[in-house]
């Protein structure tokens, strides 16, 4: 995959029972660091800066969707924000092809997995990163990731970031309803894409806001990910081949 927002994966090998993925080295830092600086800060981020962040992951996401890949594991620790603001997608250690029908082994985040992918359902898809997706918005708007999914599926005690009083005076509803309708508990409710998602988000062409943040003072580089194989490689990361 070439793509500037998804990390390049340069060579891909086994060693006993361990699958290895050598990567391009990203100077950056994850997602949630966003949240910490906003706490620090305690102010927040503008409804442009984050919808043009929302807008820059929605595209790399329609990009992977439509090469027929799902990331599986998408949470603010696996998105690297580059110091121009920049989103870089990483840890592609869960992902599966979209038509795959090998049976789904459960992987999971606690509140930013689907429902799905934490009952080990075969009904995943493009909509699982989604969901993904808008639990990682929901954290950095409320600073906790929501309720497990599976849990919400019985019991949904979530509160519509759309209906929340002190988000109200700094996100237009229609922002805020996107990122609800992508953390809907079941799938038939959730966007069955990362284009539907933009167009509701009324995206029109031209250049979108990022944000800029002063790093750390050291960054350290991941350039080997390592993940225990319960079965042998998939096609997608055979020894040798390059994504």
């Amino acid at each position: 995959m070439d793509s500037p927002g998804i990390v390049r994966v340069l060579s891909v090998f086994e060693c006993n029972g361990t699958a290895y993925f050598s990567m391009d080295y990203v100077q950056g830092l994850p997602m949630d660091y966003l949240g910490e600086q906003q706490l620090l800060a305690g102010n927040c981020y503008s409804e442009a800066k984050l919808k043009g962040l929302l807008v820059h992951i929605l595209q790399i996401l329609d990009y992977l969707h439509k090469k027929g890949i799902c990331h599986r594991d998408i949470k603010p620790g696996n998105i690297l924000l580059t110091q121009e603001g920049a989103p870089v997608l990483i840890d592609f250690g869960a992902s599966r092809r979209i038509e795959s029908n090998h049976t789904q082994t459960v992987l999971a985040t606690r509140g930013f997995s689907s429902p799905e992918q934490a009952l080990g359902r075969k009904d995943m898809g493009p909509w699982s990163d989604l969901y993904s997706l808008g639990a990682t918005f929901y954290s950095l708007l409320k600073g906790f990731a929501p309720p497990r999914g599976e849990e919400r599926l019985i019991n949904d005690t979530i509160q519509p970031l759309a209906a929340s009083s002190s988000l109200s005076s700094n996100y237009s509803k229609n922002f805020l309803k996107t990122i609800d309708k992508a953390l809907s508990p079941r799938v038939e409710d959730r966007y069955a894409s990362a284009e539907a998602w933009m167009k509701d988000l009324r995206v029109e062409g031209g250049a979108v806001s990022t944000i800029q943040f002063s790093p750390r003072s050291s960054n350290q580089p991941v350039s080997v990910f390592s993940i225990c194989l319960p079965y042998p490689l998939p096609a997608l990361c055979r020894k040798g081949r390059n994504i």
